[in-house]
């Protein structure tokens, strides 16, 4: 046995002799206690380990008792509501429970402690309730294991060409958890539909379905669903960018639409077309604006909750398109002179006489000039 084991038991019986004789008749009795939600101390002990044991006391002569309980190295009493205290009176009959809280030493061997009850003014009104409890080797402790692999989200659905992240936290055999999401396998059974990467990042390549699940060492995750739905619209591009027209002409404006999986496609029919400032410049449903006023207005195409960035339409003065000149093939004698006049024709249709505005010329200067 250990020398310092030995030392303490010394200790132990030097005080346990030294106590008031114990009546033949002892007024009180410590046993352990029977009810299995307050065990008595367990016969073996890990060194350094720390055990509470629950013991019955009871008054078994006199009344209004006052006792005292005397405990020996190695054991505490604890003072808790429910149970004895250090000095307590009681009357015959009565019981209560003791909590003792053992502190096993870093030794192994047999520790022999021993719980003492005396009643206060009766010398030889002592009990005692000796211990016999083996200290062994403490357990090499358990290794830390990962006991299961948790993957989220659930569930997913995302349109092809878009990404999903997935992570993945561990739980240990000791109840820790943490992110493995960088250590573990990911696993994709249909690759084709959804591919995922070393750090858990899905990319979704075409309509269907994939199951994602993680393994670490030879724990492995519950399945979860990647659902990969059509392509969706992220942007609206609308052209021309910038336009400036004359009053009274049209403009087409085309929309072409972005989609998650990179491609694209005409949607110049299926917008919704806004003139900002319809007074300026109108647009119909297939994009196709009309220049009615001078000035500036934006043009924005939308479909669902994705909106084009503005284009500005500039409307500037109508422009002259053509000129009338009368009277038509008129016939004058030699000498005599016509009058001719000029009439303009403009974009949003108005004329104006442009007689002193335009240029004549005659196409032979030796029949009329």
């Amino acid at each position: 046995m250990n020398k310092t084991l030995k030392s303490l038991l010394i200790l132990l019986f030097l005080t346990v002799v030294t106590l008031p004789k114990i009546a033949s008749a002892a007024p009180l009795t410590i046993t352990p206690c029977n009810d299995p939600n307050f065990p008595p101390f367990p016969a073996v002990v890990h060194m350094g380990e720390q055990v509470d044991g629950y013991y019955l006391l009871k008054v078994g002569a006199g009344k209004n008792i006052v006792f005292k309980n005397r405990l020996l190295p190695s054991v505490e009493q604890i003072n808790e509501a429910g149970f004895c205290g250090a000095t307590n009176v009681m009357s015959k009959g009565e019981e209560c429970k003791i909590k003792l809280r053992l502190s096993a030493p870093n030794i192994t061997g047999t520790l022999r402690p021993t719980v003492v009850a005396c009643l206060a003014g009766i010398a030889s009104a002592c009990t005692k309730h000796e211990l016999a409890i083996q200290i062994v080797d403490a357990p090499a402790p358990a290794p830390i294991v990962a006991v299961s692999v948790a993957v989220t989200p659930a569930a997913v659905n995302i349109a092809k060409g878009l990404t999903t992240q997935f992570t993945a936290v561990s739980t240990y055999s000791d109840g820790s958890t943490k992110n493995v999401t960088n250590e573990v396998t990911w696993i994709s059974n249909n690759p084709g539909v959804a591919a995922i990467n070393s750090a858990g990042l899905s990319n979704a390549l075409a309509e269907g379905t994939a199951i994602i699940t993680a393994t670490l060492g030879a724990v492995a995750s519950g399945e979860q669903t990647l659902t990969v739905t059509p392509p969706e619209l992220v942007s609206i591009a609308v052209t021309p960018s910038s336009a400036s027209i004359a009053k009274g002409l049209a403009q087409q404006f085309s929309a072409t639409g972005t989609y998650t999986d990179a491609s694209t496609k005409n949607l110049t029919n299926k917008v919704t077309w806004i003139s900002g400032s319809p007074g300026i410049a109108t647009i119909n449903n297939a994009g196709l604006s009309a220049a009615l006023a001078e000035g500036t207005t934006s043009i924005t195409a939308t479909l669902g909750t994705v909106i084009s960035a503005p284009q500005t339409l500039t409307i500037t003065p109508a422009e002259l398109i053509s000129i009338a000149v009368t009277p038509t093939n008129p016939s004058i004698a030699k000498g005599l002179s016509q009058q001719f006049n000029a009439e303009g024709t403009y974009t949003d249709t108005s004329t104006k006489i442009i007689t002193d505005k335009v240029t004549w010329d005659s196409s032979d200067q030796n029949i009329a000039t």
